[in-house]
C-alpha cells in the first residue's frame, strides 16, 4: 500500500509542475496552475498533508547498493559480506590480476610497456594484502590453470603466498628442492620463501648452496645464495660458516660468491675478516672478485673495531706480495684514500 501511495504521490507532484502539453507559439505563456488564487490553499494543504508520504518514500542510504553498481566494502578493498557477492568480487579480482599480469605485445611502445609496469605493481601490492578467501582463489587459478604464461604463473605465486603464507609454505618449499617445474617459477618460489617464512628458507637453502657442484638442476646459485643470506640475516640464524664456504669456495659461481662476500662483511669477528682477505690475495685471476672482496674489507672496517685497526697494514701486506700490475694499481689507489 505505501509503496502505491508513493507513486500516486510522485505523479501528482509532477502534474501540478509539469504541463504534458507544450505552449502553441505566440501566445503569451500561461501562468501555473498552483498561482491561481482559488487553488493557492488546496495546494498548499495538499503539500503539507503530502509531508509524512514523501519521508516514507525517500530511499534508505544504508540498504544495498543497487545492481550495476559495486558494493562500498567492495571498493574499499574487502570483499562483501554477501556471501554470492563475496564470491563475484572475488572472481572478479582474480580476472584483474591475471589481466594485470600478462604483458602488452612485444611490438608495443614504451608509453604502453610502462603503463603495464605500473598496473602489474599496483596490482600486485594490493592483492598481496588481500583475504584468504583471495588467496584461495589465486591459489586454485594457479594450479588449475598450468598454461598460463610464467609471467601471470609467478604473479599468482606471489599473491598466493602473501594472502595464504601458512598453506603456501610446503608449496614453495617443494617447488625450490623437487625437478619438474618451470626453473623460472622455482626461482620465485626460492625468494618467496625467503621472503615470507625465512627460518623454512634457511633449512631448505643451506644444503644447498654448500654443495659445490649440485646434481640437481636448481635455481640460480646466486638467487639462492642471496635468499639464504636474507632469510638469515633476517630470522637471527648465524650463517658465517657456511658463507665464509661459499666465498671461498674456487669452483662456485663468481656472483654467488659474490653475494656471500657482501652477506660476510656484515658479521663481526676474525672469521669474516679472514675470509673476506682470503679472497683479495686468491690466485684465482678474477680480478673483478678480488676487487670486490677488497671494498667489502673496508666495509667491515666500518663494524669490526679489529678490522678498522688492522685495515692499512691488511692492505700494505696484500700490496707488497701482489704481482698483478694492474690490481696491484688499484691496491695502491685503495692505501691512498684509506690509509693516507
Amino acid at each position: 500500500m505505501l509503496e502505491r501511495e508513493c507513486a500516486v504521490s510522485a505523479h501528482s507532484r509532477s502534474r501540478a509542475h509539469v504541463s504534458p502539453f507544450p505552449q502553441p507559439p505566440g501566445q503569451p505563456t500561461q501562468r501555473p496552475l498552483v498561482d491561481s488564487p482559488p487553488m493557492r490553499h488546496t495546494f498548499a494543504l495538499t503539500a503539507l498533508l503530502g509531508l509524512p508520504l514523501l519521508f516514507a518514500c525517500a530511499p534508505d542510504e544504508s540498504a544495498a547498493a543497487p545492481p550495476g553498481q559495486a558494493d562500498p566494502a567492495a571498493e574499499a578493498g574487502h570483499e562483501s559480506a554477501d556471501p554470492a557477492a563475496a564470491s563475484i568480487e572475488i572472481a572478479r579480482k582474480v580476472r584483474d590480476l591475471v589481466s594485470a599480469l600478462t604483458p602488452p605485445p612485444p611490438t608495443s611502445n614504451s608509453a604502453v610497456q610502462s603503463a603495464y609496469i605500473e598496473r602489474r605493481r599496483e596490482t600486485l601490492k594490493e592483492l598481496k594484502l588481500g583475504s584468504e578467501a583471495l588467496g584461495h582463489a589465486v591459489r586454485r587459478e594457479l594450479e588449475d590453470n598450468p598454461d598460463h604464461i610464467l609471467d601471470v604463473r609467478r604473479g599468482l605465486l606471489e599473491v598466493a603466498a602473501y594472502t595464504v603464507p601458512t598453506e603456501m609454505e610446503s608449496v614453495l618449499a617443494e617447488l625450490v628442492t623437487e625437478y619438474g617445474e618451470d626453473l623460472g617459477l622455482r626461482t620465485k618460489a626460492c625468494e618467496l620463501l625467503g621472503e615470507t617464512h625465512p627460518a623454512r628458507a634457511v633449512e631448505v637453502l643451506e644444503p644447498l648452496v654448500r654443495e659445490s657442484r649440485p646434481g640437481l638442476t636448481l635455481p640460480p646459485a646466486e638467487i639462492m645464495v642471496q635468499t639464504y643470506a636474507e632469510a638469515a640475516q633476517a630470522s637471527g640464524y648465524d650463517a658465517i660458516d657456511p658463507l665464509t664456504e661459499i666465498a671461498t669456495n674456487l669452483f662456485l659461481d663468481q656472483a654467488a660468491r659474490l653475494f656471500a662476500i657482501r652477506a660476510v662483511s656484515d658479521y663481526e669477528g676474525a672469521r669474516a675478516r679472514e675470509a673476506i682477505r682470503i679472497v683479495v690475495i686468491e690466485s684465482s685471476g678474477n680480478g673483478y672478485l678480488r676487487r670486490m672482496a677488497a671494498q667489502e674489507l673496508v666495509n667491515h672496517a666500518k663494524i669490526d673495531a679489529t678490522t678498522e685497526a688492522q685495515l692499512c697494514d691488511i692492505l700494505n701486506d696484500i700490496a707488497d706480495k701482489e704481482t698483478d700490475a694492474n690490481f696491484l694499481d688499484f691496491m695502491l689507489k685503495m692505501l691512498d684514500k684509506h690509509c693516507p
